[in-house]
């Protein structure tokens, strides 16, 4: 979720699953619903994800993946940094449909 409760929608690569569930690649820009983010009292929300801190020697699909190390920078309608990426739970294993 964004720092502002707003949450973060994200769609990994599908060939390749952890826990059931996509891999994200640093391609992978999550999509912000719902922030109620607020600057001089006019609508101010995060809109998207910008991620760092990729996996050295992996690649899916010929992108890094994104690890437990890395940290996403939510951002506002105009590409502002709005504060980090609050990760809710994360995934450890991984296979190759």
């Amino acid at each position: 979720m964004c720092p502002h409760g707003g949450g973060i929608i994200v769609t990994g690569n599908a060939r390749v699953l952890a826990s059931g569930d996509p891999v994200l690649t640093m391609r992978d820009a999550g999509i912000i619903a719902g922030c109620p983010s607020l600057a001089a009292d006019h609508p101010h929300p995060c809109v998207s994800v910008r991620w760092t801190g990729f996996a050295a020697r992996v690649l899916i699909s010929g992108q890094p993946p994104v690890t437990q190390v890395a940290a996403g920078i939510c951002l506002t309608g105009n590409q502002t940094p709005a504060g980090p990426v609050i990760v809710v739970a994360g995934q450890s294993r991984i296979t190759v449909a």
